[in-house]
C-alpha cells in the first residue's frame, strides 16, 4: 500500500492525487455522501479524472474540463474527497467537485483540512475565484457553516426537481 492522507492527534490532513487504486472507493464514497444526485455523472467524473479523454462527450456537454480529485486515507480507507474542474466559459474560476467526508470521520477537522487544500491549490494555480455549489438538503447543509467560515458567499439559488441549489463563490484575489 502506498502513502497515507490522514488525521491523527492534531495532525493536518495532506490529501493525494487520486489514483486508479482508490477511483472506486472514492466513487462509492461520493455517491454515499450525495446519494440524490445523478449516480452516473458521479462515476463518469470520476473515470475521467483517473482516465483523462474517457468521457469526452460528458465533458463537452457539460463545458468543463480538467477534471482532478484528492483523496484523504486512512488505513487503506479513503475518508475524504476534494477536487475541482474547470468550466469552459468561465477559465478565471474553478469549480470545487464533490466535495465530502465519510460520516463516521466528520467532525474531527478532516473537512477543514481538505476545504483548506483545495482553496490553497486553486490560489497555486492562479485563479481568481473558486465556486462550488451546494443544496438544502440535509447530508449537504452539514458543510454550509464550514464555507461559510471560508468566506465562501452565496451568489444564487435555483429551484431543482427535489431540492433547492445554492451556489457560493470565495475570491481567491484578497
Amino acid at each position: 500500500m502506498g502513502k497515507q492522507a490522514f488525521r491523527s492527534n492534531n495532525t493536518v490532513v495532506k490529501p493525494l492525487p487520486l489514483t486508479a487504486e482508490f477511483a472506486d472507493q472514492a466513487m462509492l464514497l461520493t455517491q454515499q455522501v450525495f446519494k440524490d444526485d445523478d449516480q452516473e455523472s458521479i462515476k463518469r467524473c470520476f473515470e475521467e479524472a483517473t482516465r483523462p479523454g474517457s468521457h469526452t462527450d460528458f465533458m463537452e456537454a457539460h463545458e468543463c474540463s480538467d477534471i482532478r480529485y484528492w483523496v484523504a486515507i486512512e488505513n487503506g480507507v479513503v475518508t475524504g474527497v476534494t477536487g475541482f474542474y474547470n468550466e469552459i466559459p468561465t477559465p478565471e474560476a474553478i469549480w470545487v467537485g464533490w466535495f465530502c467526508v465519510h460520516p463516521d470521520h466528520r467532525k474531527q477537522g478532516l473537512g477543514t483540512d481538505l476545504l483548506r487544500f483545495t482553496i490553497q491549490r486553486a490560489k497555486d494555480e492562479g485563479y481568481e475565484c473558486l465556486k462550488l455549489f451546494t443544496s438544502d438538503l440535509d447530508d449537504e447543509r452539514a458543510a454550509h457553516h464550514l464555507y461559510e467560515r471560508f468566506g465562501f458567499v452565496e451568489t444564487h439559488r435555483e429551484s431543482r426537481e427535489n431540492y433547492e441549489a445554492i451556489f457560493l463563490r470565495l475570491d481567491l484575489q484578497t
